[in-house]
């Protein structure tokens, strides 16, 4: 029994336990937005989504004091032999909480993007990462070397690839065979354009100056140049145009079309009418010519009968198997519950005991198929089809067993594992699984 004392005590530990962790964040804040000189990454073990939520307000509220753009990383995951420091929910509270101060999901994103970040799974260090792209009180310019090097390329990433393509007619083919939506590609032209062409003409002007190149300077000029980088911008800008003309939109790829479009029109109606007030005829003439193209294009996507990003088969079927088992998994955690719970057998216990190991699975598989460019709401669209046809079979399963009386819905079978005759899930089913209510009310119930 808890005695007033003994609930004091308990009240005054959980009060300096949120103490700790308040200080914890505070200090991890406060080195974030002291140690800016380079781009750093820091470890987010044994944080709960609430604390991650309160360090990205603490340490990403307001610009940092760094004298250049760089990129923050917080490692907030891995595989199993690390995955039990992290909280469940660490990424989910980090992508709320940036995305709350307007900071974008951007897969393309790269040093001198500003406001945005983007996830990264390392399987070689069997790491995940949330990349930060903070807004910075000093941009980058002033200093030429120290922004070339800030960009460095992984030469595994997708921005090395097309940079480092050998040709615009070998670059064409690789965005043919790799971006497959128009969303895709105008965050490529967004890298290639708005990072790495200026980091280029950099460099470029200092080797016209005769200054000496970094190492890393180096490797920059020696696999492309300011003007591949253009060109290569161009074509993916005219493909662009092309998938909205030929009506090769996805649902994601319209409504990002209609948003650009909206704000670039009320852009330039501030424009149009401080030239007609002041009189710039040809100024207005160009404005308007742009309005109308900008129109042009905004109509043309409102006609789109939006298409689906391609599919992939294979991943498709792993992801359905993946989903039975853990939805099966859940159908028996859920009966198990509750004052008229049934009680689980080993087997069906140790089913149970599978759900963190599934969610993980089904993460790391979709991570594992993310396209080049990709972010997370349209990989969780191109992937959403495999839960529900999951649901969608198990329900039908639920349903023949208990036409034959079985009651259990199959649970026996989760993993490919059978008891004999399917006895274990007749006996332990009866009472919650085969009723009118089934397991079926808890599968809108998984979150990962």
């Amino acid at each position: 029994r808890r005695t007033p004392n003994r609930l004091g005590a308990l009240r005054r530990l959980a009060s300096a336990a949120h103490a700790m962790t308040d200080t914890k964040v505070a200090g991890l804040a406060k080195e974030i937005r002291e140690q800016v000189a380079k781009s750093e990454e820091y470890d987010l073990d044994n944080y709960s989504e609430q604390a991650a939520e309160q360090l990205v307000a603490a340490a990403f509220s307001e610009p940092l004091p760094a004298p250049h753009a760089l990129r923050v990383t917080l490692i907030c995951g891995g595989g199993k032999s690390v995955r039990g420091r992290y909280d469940p929910g660490l990424v989910r509270g980090l992508t709320q909480a940036l995305k709350a101060l307007g900071f974008e999901d951007d897969p393309g994103a790269a040093i001198g993007a500003t406001r945005a970040f983007k996830h990264q799974q390392d399987t070689g260090r069997n790491l995940k990462y949330v990349h930060v792209f903070p807004e910075v009180s000093a941009k980058a310019g002033g200093d030429e070397e120290e922004a070339a090097e800030a960009a460095v390329l992984d030469a595994e990433s997708p921005e090395y690839q097309l940079v480092a393509a050998e040709d615009l007619d070998a670059f064409a083919a690789l965005c043919e065979a790799r971006l497959h939506t128009y969303a895709q590609r105008l965050r490529a032209a967004k890298a290639l354009g708005g990072t790495y062409a200026p980091l280029l003409a950099a460099v470029e002007g200092k080797m016209a100056k005769g200054q000496a190149l970094t190492p890393d300077e180096e490797a920059w000029a020696a696999i492309t140049s300011h003007d591949a980088l253009q060109e290569r911008v161009a074509w993916l800008q005219a493909s662009m145009r092309r998938m909205v003309e030929d009506k090769r939109l996805t649902a994601a790829d319209r409504a990002l079309v209609l948003s650009a479009a909206e704000s670039k029109l009320a852009a330039l109606a501030e424009e149009l009418a401080k030239a007609e007030a002041d009189g710039k005829g040809k100024r207005v003439e160009k404005l308007r010519a742009q309005e109308a193209q900008l129109r042009a294009t905004a109509d043309a996507a409102r006609e789109v009968s939006t298409v689906q990003a391609p599919g992939d088969q294979a991943l498709a079927k792993a992801l359905e198997g993946l989903w039975q088992d853990l939805l099966r998994a859940r159908q028996l955690e859920a009966s198990s519950k509750g004052p008229a719970g049934t009680l689980l057998s080993l087997e069906q216990a140790q089913v149970v005991g599978r759900i963190p190991d599934l969610g993980a699975a089904i993460a790391a598989a979709k991570e594992r198929a993310r396209r080049w460019f990709e972010a997370d709401a349209e990989l969780d669209a191109r992937t959403a089809g495999a839960r529900d046809s999951a649901a969608a079979a198990l329900k039908r399963r639920s349903a023949a067993a208990a036409a034959k009386g079985g009651g259990g819905g199959g649970w026996s079978s989760v993993g490919g594992s059978k008891s004999k005759g399917g006895a274990t899930g007749a006996k332990t089913g009866g009472k919650g699984g085969g009723g009118s209510r089934g397991g079926f009310a808890m599968l809108g119930d998984v979150d990962l």
